[in-house]
Protein backbone atom coordinates (compact mmCIF):
# COMPACT_ATOMS: atom_id res chain seq x y z
CA UNK A 1 0.00 0.00 0.00
CA UNK A 2 2.95 2.54 0.79
CA UNK A 3 4.57 1.95 -2.23
CA UNK A 4 1.27 2.46 -4.20
CA UNK A 5 0.46 5.97 -2.08
CA UNK A 6 4.47 6.46 -3.50
CA UNK A 7 3.63 5.66 -7.05
CA UNK A 8 0.48 8.00 -7.00
CA UNK A 9 2.48 10.71 -5.72
CA UNK A 10 5.19 10.67 -8.41
CA UNK A 11 2.61 10.41 -11.03
CA UNK A 12 1.39 13.92 -9.78
CA UNK A 13 4.36 15.17 -10.02
CA UNK A 14 5.59 13.93 -13.20
CA UNK A 15 2.42 13.64 -15.05
CA UNK A 16 0.49 16.52 -14.16
CA UNK A 17 1.47 19.70 -15.82
CA UNK A 18 2.09 22.56 -13.41
CA UNK A 19 1.33 25.06 -15.66
CA UNK A 20 -2.51 23.96 -16.62
CA UNK A 21 -2.82 23.16 -12.80
CA UNK A 22 -1.63 26.41 -11.74
CA UNK A 23 -4.13 28.17 -14.48
CA UNK A 24 -6.96 26.21 -13.50
CA UNK A 25 -6.42 27.89 -10.24
CA UNK A 26 -6.60 31.71 -11.52
CA UNK A 27 -3.33 32.10 -12.32
CA UNK A 28 -2.61 33.97 -16.11
CA UNK A 29 0.59 33.17 -18.28
CA UNK A 30 2.98 36.00 -18.85
CA UNK A 31 4.24 35.11 -22.04
CA UNK A 32 6.22 37.78 -22.93
CA UNK A 33 8.79 37.11 -19.43
CA UNK A 34 7.69 33.29 -20.05
CA UNK A 35 10.65 31.15 -22.56
CA UNK A 36 10.54 27.29 -23.79
CA UNK A 37 11.89 26.65 -19.92
CA UNK A 38 10.03 28.44 -17.44
CA UNK A 39 6.40 29.74 -17.59
CA UNK A 40 6.19 32.60 -15.78
CA UNK A 41 2.59 33.09 -13.85
CA UNK A 42 0.97 35.74 -12.05
CA UNK A 43 -2.57 35.62 -10.04
CA UNK A 44 -2.85 39.37 -8.43
CA UNK A 45 0.24 39.76 -6.28
CA UNK A 46 1.79 36.53 -6.89
CA UNK A 47 4.15 35.74 -8.93
CA UNK A 48 5.45 32.19 -9.89
CA UNK A 49 7.85 30.73 -12.11
CA UNK A 50 7.06 27.18 -13.59
CA UNK A 51 9.81 24.92 -14.99
CA UNK A 52 10.46 21.59 -14.78
CA UNK A 53 12.88 19.74 -13.82
CA UNK A 54 15.46 16.80 -15.36
CA UNK A 55 13.57 13.98 -13.37
CA UNK A 56 10.56 15.40 -15.22
CA UNK A 57 8.79 16.64 -12.04
CA UNK A 58 6.86 20.13 -12.30
CA UNK A 59 8.58 22.51 -10.27
CA UNK A 60 7.67 26.18 -9.46
CA UNK A 61 9.51 29.00 -7.22
CA UNK A 62 7.56 32.42 -6.20
CA UNK A 63 9.70 34.82 -7.24
CA UNK A 64 8.69 36.73 -3.30
CA UNK A 65 8.84 34.26 -1.00
CA UNK A 66 11.81 31.95 -1.39
CA UNK A 67 10.58 29.38 1.12
CA UNK A 68 7.29 29.45 -1.59
CA UNK A 69 8.69 26.60 -4.12
CA UNK A 70 8.46 22.97 -4.85
CA UNK A 71 6.49 20.19 -6.78
CA UNK A 72 2.68 20.45 -7.61
CA UNK A 73 2.56 19.13 -3.93
CA UNK A 74 3.92 22.29 -2.11
CA UNK A 75 1.81 24.08 -4.95
CA UNK A 76 -1.40 22.83 -3.12
CA UNK A 77 -0.71 22.68 0.27
CA UNK A 78 0.97 25.90 -0.14
CA UNK A 79 -1.84 27.91 -1.65
CA UNK A 80 -5.33 25.55 -0.19
CA UNK A 81 -4.02 24.57 3.45
CA UNK A 82 -4.76 20.10 2.67
CA UNK A 83 -2.94 17.78 4.24
CA UNK A 84 -1.45 15.41 1.86
CA UNK A 85 -4.57 12.73 1.87
CA UNK A 86 -6.85 15.69 1.02
CA UNK A 87 -3.72 17.20 -1.77
CA UNK A 88 -4.02 13.41 -3.12
CA UNK A 89 -7.60 13.56 -3.74
CA UNK A 90 -7.45 16.97 -5.44
CA UNK A 91 -4.87 15.90 -7.83
CA UNK A 92 -6.47 12.66 -8.92
CA UNK A 93 -8.63 13.51 -11.20
CA UNK A 94 -6.05 15.22 -13.06
CA UNK A 95 -4.04 11.61 -13.68
CA UNK A 96 -7.87 10.27 -14.76
CA UNK A 97 -7.49 7.95 -11.19
CA UNK A 98 -11.27 8.87 -9.24
CA UNK A 99 -14.30 7.67 -8.24
CA UNK A 100 -15.04 10.37 -10.38
CA UNK A 101 -13.33 9.42 -13.49
CA UNK A 102 -14.37 12.23 -16.12
CA UNK A 103 -11.85 15.34 -16.28
CA UNK A 104 -12.55 18.49 -14.48
CA UNK A 105 -14.78 20.25 -15.77
CA UNK A 106 -12.38 23.58 -15.57
CA UNK A 107 -9.91 21.74 -17.64
CA UNK A 108 -9.28 23.23 -21.55
CA UNK A 109 -9.82 20.74 -24.73
CA UNK A 110 -6.18 19.21 -25.43
CA UNK A 111 -5.01 21.69 -28.23
CA UNK A 112 -5.92 24.67 -25.72
CA UNK A 113 -4.20 23.17 -23.25
CA UNK A 114 -0.59 25.31 -22.05
CA UNK A 115 2.48 23.20 -22.84
CA UNK A 116 4.97 21.90 -19.80
CA UNK A 117 8.17 23.58 -19.83
CA UNK A 118 11.23 21.84 -21.31
CA UNK A 119 13.54 20.44 -18.70
CA UNK A 120 16.14 22.26 -17.15
CA UNK A 121 19.08 21.26 -14.02
CA UNK A 122 19.22 22.85 -11.03
CA UNK A 123 21.43 25.45 -11.27
CA UNK A 124 19.13 26.61 -14.52
CA UNK A 125 16.36 27.06 -12.19
CA UNK A 126 17.78 28.59 -9.38
CA UNK A 127 18.96 31.51 -12.23
CA UNK A 128 15.62 31.56 -13.50
CA UNK A 129 13.78 32.42 -10.67
CA UNK A 130 16.57 34.80 -9.62
CA UNK A 131 15.98 36.73 -12.58
CA UNK A 132 12.45 36.93 -12.73
CA UNK A 133 13.40 38.13 -8.80
CA UNK A 134 14.69 41.18 -10.40
CA UNK A 135 12.85 44.83 -10.38
CA UNK A 136 12.53 45.87 -14.13
CA UNK A 137 15.32 49.00 -14.75
CA UNK A 138 14.50 52.33 -13.05
CA UNK A 139 17.98 53.63 -12.19
CA UNK A 140 19.83 56.63 -13.94
CA UNK A 141 23.04 55.06 -14.72
CA UNK A 142 22.62 54.15 -17.80
CA UNK A 143 21.44 58.00 -18.84
CA UNK A 144 23.57 59.80 -16.80
CA UNK A 145 26.90 57.53 -17.23
CA UNK A 146 26.62 56.19 -20.42
CA UNK A 147 24.85 59.04 -22.55
CA UNK A 148 22.24 56.29 -23.64
CA UNK A 149 18.53 57.65 -24.49
CA UNK A 150 15.40 56.45 -22.72
CA UNK A 151 14.44 55.66 -26.31
CA UNK A 152 17.12 53.67 -27.00
CA UNK A 153 16.98 52.18 -22.95
CA UNK A 154 13.06 51.30 -23.82
CA UNK A 155 13.86 49.24 -27.20
CA UNK A 156 16.37 46.80 -24.62
CA UNK A 157 14.01 46.98 -21.89
CA UNK A 158 12.85 43.64 -22.19
CA UNK A 159 16.51 42.45 -21.62
CA UNK A 160 17.02 44.90 -18.45
CA UNK A 161 16.95 44.59 -14.58
CA UNK A 162 18.12 46.23 -11.47
CA UNK A 163 19.15 43.78 -8.50
CA UNK A 164 19.24 45.44 -4.78
CA UNK A 165 22.58 47.02 -5.30
CA UNK A 166 20.82 49.20 -8.12
CA UNK A 167 23.25 47.44 -10.84
CA UNK A 168 22.34 47.13 -13.88
CA UNK A 169 21.50 43.38 -15.21
CA UNK A 170 21.87 42.34 -18.71
CA UNK A 171 19.81 39.18 -19.30
CA UNK A 172 22.28 36.50 -21.18
CA UNK A 173 20.80 33.21 -22.80
CA UNK A 174 21.20 30.50 -24.93
CA UNK A 175 19.20 27.59 -27.04
CA UNK A 176 17.95 26.77 -23.02
CA UNK A 177 16.92 30.11 -22.18
CA UNK A 178 18.29 32.41 -19.31
CA UNK A 179 22.15 31.47 -18.37
CA UNK A 180 22.88 34.24 -15.86
CA UNK A 181 23.39 38.51 -16.56
CA UNK A 182 25.99 40.57 -16.69
CA UNK A 183 26.14 43.73 -14.10
CA UNK A 184 27.63 47.55 -14.67
CA UNK A 185 27.65 49.79 -12.58
CA UNK A 186 29.50 52.89 -10.83
CA UNK A 187 33.27 51.35 -11.19
CA UNK A 188 32.06 47.75 -10.99
CA UNK A 189 31.39 45.01 -13.47
CA UNK A 190 30.57 41.68 -12.89
CA UNK A 191 28.44 38.29 -13.83
CA UNK A 192 25.53 36.89 -11.84
CA UNK A 193 27.14 34.02 -9.12
CA UNK A 194 26.48 30.71 -10.59
CA UNK A 195 25.29 32.46 -13.90
CA UNK A 196 27.50 31.19 -17.64
CA UNK A 197 28.21 34.04 -20.45
CA UNK A 198 26.49 33.30 -23.26
CA UNK A 199 25.29 35.76 -25.34
CA UNK A 200 23.04 39.33 -24.57
CA UNK A 201 20.75 39.31 -27.59
CA UNK A 202 17.94 41.70 -29.03
CA UNK A 203 16.13 41.89 -31.74
CA UNK A 204 15.16 45.72 -32.29
CA UNK A 205 12.25 45.42 -35.06
CA UNK A 206 10.09 42.53 -35.98
CA UNK A 207 12.01 40.79 -38.43
CA UNK A 208 15.62 40.25 -38.89
CA UNK A 209 18.00 42.15 -41.82
CA UNK A 210 21.31 42.25 -40.37
CA UNK A 211 23.28 41.09 -37.36
CA UNK A 212 25.61 43.03 -34.96
CA UNK A 213 28.15 41.67 -33.08
CA UNK A 214 30.08 43.73 -29.89
CA UNK A 215 31.48 43.07 -26.81
CA UNK A 216 29.06 44.14 -24.11
CA UNK A 217 25.64 44.87 -23.78
CA UNK A 218 26.24 48.83 -23.32
CA UNK A 219 28.30 48.77 -26.17
CA UNK A 220 25.05 47.17 -28.46
CA UNK A 221 22.86 49.53 -26.54
CA UNK A 222 25.02 52.84 -27.64
CA UNK A 223 25.74 51.06 -31.67
CA UNK A 224 22.19 50.91 -31.66
CA UNK A 225 21.78 54.55 -30.63
CA UNK A 226 24.60 56.04 -32.88
CA UNK A 227 24.07 53.89 -35.91
CA UNK A 228 21.08 51.45 -35.58
CA UNK A 229 18.12 50.60 -37.57
CA UNK A 230 14.69 48.45 -37.41
CA UNK A 231 15.11 45.02 -37.96
CA UNK A 232 18.84 44.45 -36.26
CA UNK A 233 19.71 41.30 -34.30
CA UNK A 234 21.84 42.62 -31.78
CA UNK A 235 24.38 40.09 -30.03
CA UNK A 236 26.80 40.91 -27.54
CA UNK A 237 29.77 38.69 -25.25
CA UNK A 238 30.13 40.44 -22.08
CA UNK A 239 33.76 40.69 -23.09
CA UNK A 240 34.62 37.41 -23.19
CA UNK A 241 34.74 34.21 -26.37
CA UNK A 242 34.47 30.69 -24.56
CA UNK A 243 33.84 27.68 -26.63
CA UNK A 244 30.59 27.69 -25.42
CA UNK A 245 30.00 31.04 -26.55
CA UNK A 246 31.88 30.91 -30.22
CA UNK A 247 29.47 27.35 -30.38
CA UNK A 248 26.58 29.38 -30.12
CA UNK A 249 27.75 32.46 -32.37
CA UNK A 250 28.70 29.91 -34.98
CA UNK A 251 24.75 28.47 -34.82
CA UNK A 252 23.23 31.74 -34.97
CA UNK A 253 25.83 33.14 -37.88
CA UNK A 254 25.67 30.04 -40.13
CA UNK A 255 22.23 28.99 -38.90
CA UNK A 256 19.06 31.03 -38.77
CA UNK A 257 20.41 34.15 -39.85
CA UNK A 258 22.98 32.61 -42.71
CA UNK A 259 21.49 34.97 -45.45
CA UNK A 260 21.72 38.30 -43.26
CA UNK A 261 24.80 40.86 -43.51
CA UNK A 262 26.70 40.59 -40.21
CA UNK A 263 28.27 43.56 -38.66
CA UNK A 264 31.48 42.90 -36.20
CA UNK A 265 31.86 45.80 -34.18
CA UNK A 266 34.34 44.58 -31.52
CA UNK A 267 36.47 47.42 -29.32
CA UNK A 268 39.33 49.10 -31.30
CA UNK A 269 42.10 47.12 -29.69
CA UNK A 270 44.41 44.09 -29.70
CA UNK A 271 41.21 42.06 -27.88
CA UNK A 272 39.04 43.14 -29.95
CA UNK A 273 39.99 42.34 -33.25
CA UNK A 274 41.06 38.68 -32.30
CA UNK A 275 37.79 38.64 -31.44
CA UNK A 276 36.62 39.67 -35.03
CA UNK A 277 39.29 37.67 -36.40
CA UNK A 278 37.39 34.34 -34.93
CA UNK A 279 33.83 35.79 -35.99
CA UNK A 280 35.39 35.96 -39.65
CA UNK A 281 36.17 32.40 -39.94
CA UNK A 282 32.86 31.73 -39.09
CA UNK A 283 31.51 34.14 -41.91
CA UNK A 284 33.80 35.74 -44.15
CA UNK A 285 31.38 37.91 -45.72
CA UNK A 286 30.91 39.76 -42.45
CA UNK A 287 32.15 43.69 -42.35
CA UNK A 288 34.16 45.27 -39.62
CA UNK A 289 33.06 48.48 -38.37
CA UNK A 290 35.46 49.76 -35.14
CA UNK A 291 34.42 52.37 -33.17
CA UNK A 292 36.65 55.82 -33.40
CA UNK A 293 37.57 55.59 -29.85
CA UNK A 294 37.92 51.98 -27.45
CA UNK A 295 34.26 51.01 -27.57
CA UNK A 296 30.76 51.80 -29.28
CA UNK A 297 29.99 53.55 -25.79
CA UNK A 298 33.12 56.11 -25.92
CA UNK A 299 32.36 57.22 -29.20
CA UNK A 300 28.61 57.98 -27.55
CA UNK A 301 29.80 59.76 -25.23
CA UNK A 302 32.22 62.20 -27.05
CA UNK A 303 29.40 62.57 -29.44
CA UNK A 304 27.09 63.45 -26.90
CA UNK A 305 29.67 65.92 -25.28
CA UNK A 306 30.41 67.46 -28.64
Amino acid sequence: MVENRADEIERFKRDINLVEYAEACGYAIDRKESSRNSTVMRKGNDKIVVATDKDGHGIYFSTRDERDNGTIIDFVQRRQGLNLGDVRRELRPWIGESLFPTAPMWRKVVEERPGKPMPVGTYRSAIIVEWHGLELYRGRYLQDCRALSESTISMFSGRIRQDKLANVCFRHGDHDGISGWEMKNHGFTGFSKGGKKTLFGTLVGSRTQQVVVTESAIDVMSYHQLHGRPGTLYLSTAGTMSERQRSLLRDVLTGDFKEQPVIIGMDADGQGRRYSDVIMMMRPDAVRHEPKGKDWNEDLQTQTIA
